[in-house]
């Protein structure tokens, strides 16, 4: 099989410590001529695969970050190919909507909790400083989150006209809603809306959460902010370009500009970075404390990057004549949906993405590119590779074994238990899992976007100790609810109260939990092991604690967080 694919010249750039966080990082070069390429088959990987209830439950943890249902379980025991009919069912439910939400902002790292300005200077009360950077944070993962869901190819990501916005967004910023008759009646209600200040039609390129996430210094000039596009959307992370400069060479913010245009190992980076550095002037601010110097687009500033970077406007050496094409020179890069599928695969199978990939990526890739293009297909085709549904390898040195078991993350453990149970940690305002200025997110092992940028790999103390607690909270929570409505879907509808260790309901119960939360139903042992656990619990604290202290257990359990 032959497609067509950019090819990147990598080469060698320099930069200086003391000077990148004001000047910036150099890129890796210019892309060559198009050159026909064989796609590698992928590699085969062989093994034991997972049974379907155990796919199932990895899907839907990894698809809308919730366990499966007793019904939607009892589905794939009938018959395994339901595993495929569920599967296209919850890739359209609002599970999946935050489960993407969740994926983006990994990538994006937009979602933290200071920008450099805060709610007190758009005259908004105290009590929104949360709703505040929450909803500036959530713009562009919501955005991607938004198309991936659509039925349109995933190019739009770069071109669409709108973006999405609450009522916090739409007070702050000048948006106005597609839809007049669907205005945003609060801060979790997100609608369509364009911004109407003149910017172009470049999709999540064209949102203020990522240019307040990612802002620029006079003396760096939008490199930085080049540099994070080249990384996101076509895998070119020039930060980490391995870069060399003779002994003797004296740099400063004073005459770097000089040597990026004359240096030759300046030059063979910037030459790259610096075109596309030109194409973003529009969301220059001066000031970047200044509310409206960030809140608005400046298309009289559009020219301003060539004039001076000294350069004209480009994408990886194609020329651009304004800022507007910038989104389809982007979505013609060849590397564009290998790196949208290399970007996912490192989340789906939590581990980077290796050589001995490369098949399997292209391969998806070239399929989804060339059918429909939509965000889903991509989904879909990972969660079906070996690499996703291998449980134990047959050879163990394979390096991509690695991807066999798979901790939770921050936002699966949270949304999964208040799915399951219907408790949601907060002060009485906020989700204290969803931030760290006021609750425990890093602490559970999640993201702050800042100094922790990646998923936890590894249990801590820290995580287990606010699963624990959140365990705790919850099962209190849905034990409470059970005995007070008589009844609970976790319970199979049953009161709580009212059944002992020695009834039958019992073993119905935590074999259904066992099946639900960890993929495999118990063996009679481990049966009578929870009776006999049940009844010293219920003969000191009473039964309602019981069944709270058990589903506590199941909960934090080691084998309900790794899927």
């Amino acid at each position: 099989m032959n497609i067509v694919q950019t090819n990147p010249q990598r080469r060698t750039c320099w930069s200086l410590l003391a000077v990148s966080l004001f000047v910036g990082a150099c890129s890796g070069g210019q892309v060559d001529d198009e050159t026909a390429l064989e796609v590698q088959a992928p590699v085969p990987y062989e093994g034991a695969f997972r049974t379907p209830v155990q796919l199932a439950r990895r899907m839907s943890l990894d698809i809308r970050g919730e366990f499966m249902d007793v019904n939607e379980i009892d589905l794939v025991q009938q018959d395994s190919d339901n595993v495929d009919t569920l599967l296209d069912g919850w890739l359209q439910e609002d599970g999946h909507r935050s489960q993407l939400i969740d994926i983006f902002s990994s990538m994006l790292l937009t979602k933290v909790d200071e920008f450099n300005v805060t709610e007190a200077d758009f005259y908004l009360s105290e009590d929104l400083a949360y709703d505040f950077v929450r909803a500036i944070g959530e713009e562009s993962p919501r955005l991607m989150a938004h198309i991936a869901m659509s039925n349109g190819p995933w190019t739009d990501v770069v071109q669409v006209d709108y973006t999405m916005a609450n009522s916090v967004l739409s007070q702050i910023w000048n948006l106005e809603p597609i839809d007049i008759d669907a205005q945003p009646v609060d801060s979790n209600t997100w609608v369509q809306a364009r911004y109407a200040d003149g910017r172009p039609s470049l999709g999540v390129v064209a949102t203020n959460g990522i240019w307040w996430r990612y802002y620029t210094t006079p003396n760096n000039k939008s490199r930085a902010r080049a540099a994070f596009l080249t990384r996101l959307l076509v895998c070119d992370d020039i930060l980490s370009t391995a870069v060399t400069s003779p002994s003797s060479l004296q740099v400063d913010a004073n005459n770097i500009d000089d040597f990026v245009r004359t240096d030759p190992g300046c030059l063979s980076c910037h030459q790259t970075l610096d075109p596309l550095a030109a194409s973003l002037y529009g969301f220059w601010q001066h000031d970047m404390h200044d509310v409206v110097e960030l809140s608005i687009y400046h298309p009289e500033r559009e020219w301003d990057g060539e004039r001076d970077l000294q350069l004209d406007m480009a994408w990886y050496g194609k020329p651009i004549s304004a800022p507007a094409e910038l989104g389809e020179r982007i979505a013609e890069d060849e590397r564009f949906y290998p790196c949208a599928v290399s970007s996912l695969a490192e989340r789906l199978w939590r581990r980077p993405v290796l050589d001995i990939d490369e098949g399997r990526i292209e391969t998806i890739a070239h399929q989804v590119s060339s059918e429909n293009g939509r965000y889903r297909e991509i989904f879909k085709a990972l969660l079906k590779s070996p690499e996703y549904q291998i449980l134990i390898p047959m050879d163990s040195a394979d390096s991509r074994s690695a991807s066999t078991a798979k901790m939770m993350t921050a936002h699966q453990i949270q949304h999964s238990i208040q799915e399951l149970t219907g408790f949601e940690w907060t002060d009485s305002t906020l989700n204290l899992l969803d931030n760290d200025e006021w609750g425990y997110r890093m602490l559970l092992g999640g993201i702050d976007g800042r100094s922790t940028t990646q998923w936890l790999e590894a249990p801590s103390a820290t995580r287990q100790l606010t699963l624990k607690r959140l365990s705790q909270l919850a099962s209190e929570h849905v034990v409470s609810e059970a005995v007070e409505m008589n009844g609970h879907e976790l319970f199979l509808n049953q009161n709580p109260a009212n059944i002992g260790a020695g009834e039958e309901a019992f073993k119905d119960i935590v074999s259904s939990w066992r099946l639900r939360l960890m993929g495999e139903a118990p063996t009679q042992t481990e049966i009578e092991i929870l009776q006999s656990r049940f009844m010293q619990a219920e003969n000191s604290f009473g039964r309602e604690a019981a069944w709270t202290s058990m589903l506590s257990v199941f909960l934090r359990d080691t084998n309900t967080w790794l899927y």
